[in-house]
């Protein structure tokens, strides 16, 4: 599931780590109205549930194997779908969940960080960006510490969520402390919480990139990235082809 505003060329690139080793894909980002809005939260569901329906008709998307799905998912425009694949709202998706990559999330939810990726899906000029992330804080700022106190806003309880998200299999955590969206601290201080709760065979795995930026790690650190892919899709229980693997899949 992709980040917020990502298009489908971009998700592609990443859909091809397993189309290359004969894996079945299925991508998508969650529109705008699934990430900012009064409806986010019931839109998030409805994408979850149609993911399913989508996934249990062997006839159009066959799983090989049948028991497994890893759930691949970039920043919170991703983070938010996963957390409705839940054995309660959708049984049979949950069911076949193998593993999680986590790439550039979850982020912590404060003003700035939101001001941030709404910037980011409107344009990729840095400097653009510094502007509208100053012109949107405000709005964000008064959205989360004074409507907030009176309201309840969609995915207020995000971060709680995260933490305490039922599937038991093994997670890895792919990040950056350069990352100017995702707080490192906060982020680190979730996967330990998550990994003392921890778990079934494989656990939760992370690996800092210490330089990169928010959903480059890919691009700018493209061997080690696929090694650290190769490694837990073995944890998961399915090996993939590392020679495949070592291929150049960005141009």
């Amino acid at each position: 599931m992709g980040w917020y505003a990502s298009t489908p060329k971009q998700v592609q690139k990443y859909a091809d780590i397993y189309n290359t080793q004969g894996f079945n894909t299925v991508h998508l980002t969650l529109p705008h109205s699934a990430v900012f809005g009064f409806e986010a939260f019931q839109n998030q569901q409805a994408i979850a549930k149609d993911i399913e329906d989508l996934l249990s008709n062997g006839d159009k998307i066959p799983i090989s194997p049948p028991s497994m799905i890893v759930a691949h998912v970039f920043s919170n425009g991703g983070v938010f779908g996963l957390m409705h694949f839940l054995p309660t709202t959708t049984p049979i998706l949950f069911s076949k969940l193998s593993g999680v990559i986590y790439d550039s999330g979850p982020c912590y939810p404060t003003a700035t960080c939101g001001a941030r990726a709404l910037s980011y899906g409107i344009t990729n000029n840095a400097t653009s960006r510094r502007l509208l992330t100053i012109l949107f804080w405000p709005f964000f700022f008064m959205l989360q510490e004074i409507i907030g106190r009176f309201v309840t806003l969609p995915n207020r309880d995000f971060w709680a969520r995260c933490i305490s998200y039922p599937f038991k299999g093994p997670d890895l955590y792919l990040y950056s402390e350069s990352d100017l969206l995702c707080d490192t601290f906060q982020l680190e201080s979730l996967i330990e919480i998550r990994n003392r709760r921890h778990y079934d065979i494989g656990g939760v795995t992370r690996h800092n990139f210490k330089t990169t930026q928010h959903v480059l790690h890919y691009r700018q650190e493209e061997e080690k990235y696929l090694k650290l892919v190769h490694d837990f899709i073995a944890v998961c229980g399915t090996e993939m082809d590392e020679t495949k693997l070592k291929q150049p899949l960005i141009s």
